[in-house]
């Protein structure tokens, strides 16, 4: 079983796997978050169906592409442990960018190092790490305040 696992993604990129597991289980739920009071985020709880993900993620994708992002670019990620990390993630693999996670727990000093040796053409962020970004002495790249998958609004954007 598990060699037969293997061999169906063997030479196959994320986005292509993925899109053929959309296709067999659509309705699936993709992303579960759980109900948490003490969570800034989804306290409520939040889920998300492969059906729903593919078109959050063909909606990143889209504006990446329209910002002239591609092939051999690398997008710094600063999401958390969010569901949106995931989704922006599928995004960039698609387009053939390379992704450049943000531990959230870097000071500035250390982001700025990340920033620079990764040679990042941009940093997609949440609200939170504003004030972290703004401290840095040069960020030479764009930077992109990270809008959610859903929340009162059903709001999502690049």
């Amino acid at each position: 079983m598990a060699s037969s696992l293997v061999d169906s993604v063997q030479d196959k990129i994320i986005d292509t796997v993925f899109r053929e597991t959309v296709s067999k289980f659509p309705q699936n739920t993709f992303i579960a978050v759980p109900s948490a009071k003490d969570r800034d985020y989804y306290e409520s709880g939040f889920e998300l169906s492969y059906t729903e993900a593919l078109k959050q993620v063909d909606l990143v994708k889209g504006k990446l592409l329209n910002a002239g992002y591609g092939v051999g670019d690398r997008v710094a990620l600063a999401l958390d442990n969010r569901p949106e990390h995931i989704v922006y993630k599928l995004a960039l693999n698609s387009l053939g960018i390379s992704c450049v996670p943000v531990n959230p727990d870097y000071r500035s000093a250390e982001l700025s190092y990340l920033l620079e040796h990764s040679e990042s053409a941009l940093i997609i962020y949440l609200k939170s790490m504003k004030k972290k970004l703004q401290r840095l002495k040069r960020l030479s790249i764009k930077a992109l305040n990270c809008g959610v998958l859903m929340e009162k609004k059903k709001k999502f954007q690049l």
